[in-house]
Order: structure tokens, then sequence, then C-alpha cells
């Protein structure tokens, strides 16, 4: 088994990984060391060492390929979410015009107009629930950039499917895991039902991108433009699975990391200062340039640090094709399952410092520079990091700098408790107020 591996005890291991996933997680790594096996068929080694993980996801990735959700190559097809090598390059390839500098430039301007229908709309409350509120502003903002509609009654029948998706997908998941799953076969019938129903709206926006190519906006223009004198021409299956993808991931794993960065804000005022203190009192142009929003550094610390307390994806999955030995010295025999959990590894205080405490400071560029590969790895790592980042980030720090300028967010004094920090999505709400001096809501 190897020097380095610590058998997880109890033949009840596994059932205490589901119960209470998010609690387990954080205690298994203190208590037994870099590598802990959960014995199971097959076998699982939770990694906790950014050497062990940075081999599985980076140097030796081809040994590693991902593990998916049964069920959920019929809502993501073949795209970058479920693909691994070749196709992988592929649709990573595909989908990379959305992500340079000059599209997501123009993408800046919908970001805007969207965080100020936000802060109109807050104005007249006096509580806002986050994460339902970036729920809908993260959909918004992917529907009239990535997909170019601009009609808002398609756009809400996107967002009620894709709501719906991710309420079976949850139903899904947990029926896999009880014995037996009573319930799976009408949960799937829906899921197939609401599949079918999202591929037939996004079928017409590929359509519409493939008849405007040479003026479109959306992303399908753009790739059949850039991939006009490629010897491969994206299928119209290519471009919706890469569609799909993008708008499942980007609506939920980035809304789940502004969510947090707003709660975790609202809970500490000196973080607030100092954020505030960094945006210029005259802006020097109104609305801010993409390049005036990337000085915004502290800004961007701010998600990056809401994003490693509360990394959107808790755990990534992969098995070991062949017998493996980690850079601990851990013998990975072929066939194993593999466990990486970012909530684990960057709450570990090797690497962060009083980790349960917010402190956006700690990715200053100084500071920064001291966190080791795969210490902090929300986005993945290597070549199969997400493409969508620098979209998610631009969209973070727009928002947050036209409601740190605008707005006062604050935890409720009526005595709610905090979200439960083992939770996915934060859940309550927080006091929203219209700040007088520095804007105003349009």
């Amino acid at each position: 088994m190897g020097d380095s591996i610590v058998g997880v005890p109890g033949e009840n291991s596994l059932d205490a990984l589901k119960r209470e996933f998010a609690q387990t997680l954080v205690r298994w790594p203190k208590d037994f060391g870099r590598v802990a096996l959960i014995r199971g068929f097959p076998d699982k080694y939770l990694l906790r060492s950014p050497a062990d993980l940075k081999h599985v996801l980076a140097l030796r990735r081809h040994n590693y390929p991902k593990q998916t959700v049964p069920g959920a190559d019929l809502l993501l097809g073949e795209g970058l979410l479920m693909s691994d090598e070749p196709q992988s390059s592929f649709h990573r390839a595909l989908v990379r015009p959305a992500f340079h500098r000059d599209f997501l430039s123009e993408c800046l301007s919908t970001m805007t107009k969207e965080s100020m229908r936000l802060i109109d709309r807050w104005s007249a409350l006096s509580e806002i629930d986050p994460a339902a509120e970036m729920r809908t502003f993260t959909f918004d903002v992917l529907a009239k950039t990535l997909l170019g509609l601009d009609d808002n009654k398609i756009v809400r029948e996107l967002y009620s499917l894709v709501v719906s998706l991710t309420i079976s997908v949850s139903r899904i998941t947990k029926d896999l895991t009880t014995r037996p799953p009573v319930s799976l076969p009408r949960e799937m019938e829906r899921f197939r039902w609401q599949v079918q129903s999202l591929n037939t709206i996004v079928d017409d926006i590929v359509a519409e991108g493939v008849n405007n190519q040479d003026e479109g906006r959306n992303l399908v223009s753009l790739v059949l433009r850039e991939w006009r004198d490629e010897s491969r021409t994206p299928s119209k299956k290519d471009l919706r699975d890469s569609l799909v993808n993008l708008l499942w991931a980007g609506t939920s794993t980035t809304a789940v990391g502004i969510s947090w960065m707003f709660h975790c804000l609202a809970r500490s005022p000196d973080s607030v200062r100092l954020l505030s203190s960094s945006i210029p009192d005259k802006p020097p142009e109104d609305p801010l340039s993409f390049t005036a929003l990337h000085s915004l550094t502290l800004l961007d610390d701010a998600f990056s640090e809401a994003l490693r307390l509360h990394p959107p994806e808790w755990m990534l999955i992969r098995a070991a094709r062949e017998e493996d030995v980690l850079p601990s010295g851990a013998i990975i025999p072929k066939g194993s399952t593999i466990l990486m959990s970012p909530w684990t590894t960057q709450r570990n205080p090797d690497y962060f410092p009083s980790p349960e405490a917010f402190n956006p400071a700690r990715f200053s560029s100084d500071q920064s520079l001291s966190i080791p590969d795969c210490a902090y790895f929300p986005w993945g790592f290597g070549s199969r990091k997400c493409i969508a980042e620098p979209f998610a980030r631009l969209e973070a720090v727009t928002v947050l700098y036209h409601v740190l300028t605008r707005m006062d967010l604050v935890p409720p004094e009526n005595g709610r408790t905090a979200p439960n920090e083992f939770e996915r999505w934060p859940s309550g709400v927080l006091n929203v107020s219209l700040r007088d001096g520095r804007g105003q809501a349009a």
C-alpha cells in the first residue's frame, strides 16, 4: 500500500463521506495525512499534497482520465466538461475565441448593463438573497454575450430549464447513493425531457449563428469565422455541446463564487474598507474600460479568496489507467479512483495561515508567490484548467465594482445565522441599501 498511505478505519468510511461530505473532507486529511485510503470497489485515494495533485492533474494527466456522473453525457455531450484527449483539445480550441481580449472587452458592456440593472432592483429592496441574485445575473450575462440573445422571453425559458436540470442532477446523484434508487427511473425520464427541451432551443441558436456567421457576434459566429480555413469544420453538434457546457458551467460555478464573495465581504468590514480604498474617488472613465477594471487587483483578490474558502467544485475525480507512484511515495494501483478536493487543500494552514479567515490580501502579488502549484486550484490546473476563468473574473470584478461604489451590504440584524460553511451554495440573505455620494443607480 505504500508507507505514505493511511487507511481510513471502519467499514462505513464511504458512508461517512456521503453523509457529511464537507466536514469529512476537512477532518480526514488532518487525521490521515497526505494520502487517505478509502476502502471500497474500487478503492479510493484522497490526495492532499500539492505535489501529488500536480502529478495527477498535469504531469501524468494522461494516466488519470476524468470520472463523470452517470447520465451527464446526455446533457453535456462531448463538450469540455466531459471529454478527454484528443476531443478535449478540440473543444478547448473551439471556444477559445470567446475568451480573447477583444471579445471580453465587448462582453464588458453587457456585464456593466446587467450590474446596473441589478443595482436598480436592489435599490428598491431592503434585503437580497445573493445566491438567487447571482444565478440570474450570471445566466443573463452568458445568454446575452456568448449566446447573443436579446429576447428576454427565450432567456427566461432557458434559465428555467437550467434551474430544473440542476435540481434533477442533484436528485439523480443523491438517488445513486441510496439502496435501492427508488425514484431514479422517474427522475431520469424528467431529466431526458428537460435535456431535449434545452437542446431544441440551443439548436435554434446554433442555426442562427450558422446563417449569420459573417456578421453575428455570438460564440457560434465567432467560432465559424475563426475555423473557416481549418481542415476540420465543427459540426452543429460540436457547437451545441460547446454552448451547453459553457452555459452549464458558467452559470453554476461563477454564481457560487460571487455569491460567497458577497457574503464574506458583508461579514468583513475591514476587507470592504480595504477594497473601497483601492477604487479611485473619480474613476478615469465611466463606465470603466477593460484595462481600468484589470487595474483593480484587490477586487480580483477578493474573488480569489472567496473561491479559496468556497470552491464551486468540492471534488475532482480521476481513475488510474495504470499503476503509478506519486511524488509522496504512495503507490496507486491500476483502476483506483483518485479524489482531489480543492475544499480540503485550500484550507491547509501550511499554505494559508489562519485558513478559516477571509483575507483577500493573501493573493496580493507578493504573498501569492509563496503558494505552490495545486495548493490553490478552484479552476483546475495545467492544460485542462478552466478556459473561462478570464470571463468569470471579469464578470465578478465588474459587478463587485458597481456594488462597492453604490451600495452597502451587511448581515441581517434580526438574529438569523450566517450561511452554513459546509454547503456549496450560501443560504440566507443580506441587508442592502443604496449609498449616497459616490454613485446612484441608473
